[in-house]
């Protein structure tokens, strides 16, 4: 998740940091030894909300009002260091890609004060991982420019690429956020940690509680709607809603 709002946040093992200039989420998701996704960010997600591509998500349960279709980048370990890491560099530490959707919810949307849902953690209630693409042979700065949409029960909600994100590209959100944490806070990125590189478009619930700020492209739905976002040329991933 990557979009404006009132600073530069940064989300990742249970750590939330607040900056000045645009907004960086990057959920540490990890898998169990049964290869069973779980998340370990428990201050910063209110549910950890992680399916695989075609399971069924709970709207209620995760108290979600929208989604968002974004890349996934599976990391090798990052050690911090002095100098800053280039897109190069980080580049070589990502093992792979994957196709997600993040959805987005809140457990309140009475309050106008952003910062509320800063710590109502990031709005971020889970993730859906699809399909993987390998590092090699694919050259990362084609990801900002692939035609992304998002879809509810076959009715296409919205369309975008990653030129949406502030830093321009996934690979550029992705170098922000290891030079914040692997330069500046001494922080290392762990192998396996999955971070979310900024939404390439969004797709709201009708008729779900949201942040009165939150103005995104949304329809309605119904329990057994498909929820799916198509990456163009890459392949797609979907999750069946539920009440």
């Amino acid at each position: 998740m990557l979009r404006s709002l009132v600073g530069s946040e940064m989300c990742i093992r249970d750590r939330c940091s607040v900056g000045t200039k645009w907004r960086v989420s990057a959920a540490r998701w990890v898998t169990s030894s049964g290869g069973r996704p779980h998340s370990k960010n428990k201050d910063c997600t209110h549910w950890a909300g992680v399916s695989r591509s075609g399971e069924p998500v709970s709207v209620s349960r995760l108290k979600l009002f929208g989604s968002e279709a974004e890349f996934g980048m599976v990391m090798k370990e990052v050690p911090c260091r002095d100098g800053e890491y280039s897109e190069e560099e980080v580049w070589r530490h990502v093992e792979r890609v994957e196709l997600c959707i993040e959805l987005c919810g809140c457990r309140q949307a009475a309050s106008t004060h952003r910062l509320h849902y800063v710590a109502d953690g990031l709005l971020g209630a889970g993730v859906v991982r699809g399909p993987a693409l390998p590092t090699q042979g694919l050259d990362p700065g084609t990801l900002a420019r692939v035609k992304v949409s998002l879809s509810i029960a076959g009715r296409t909600i919205s369309t975008g690429t990653a030129l949406n994100n502030p830093t321009g590209s996934p690979l550029g959100s992705l170098t922000y956020l290891v030079n914040q944490l692997c330069v500046k806070r001494n922080t290392p990125i762990q192998a396996g940690e999955l971070v979310m590189c900024g939404h390439c478009c969004q797709a709201g619930f009708n008729n779900r509680p949201k942040p009165p700020f939150m103005n995104i492209p949304s329809d309605s739905w119904e329990p057994g709607d498909v929820l799916q976002a198509e990456f163009q040329g890459l392949g797609t991933v979907h999750a069946i809603l539920q009440e």
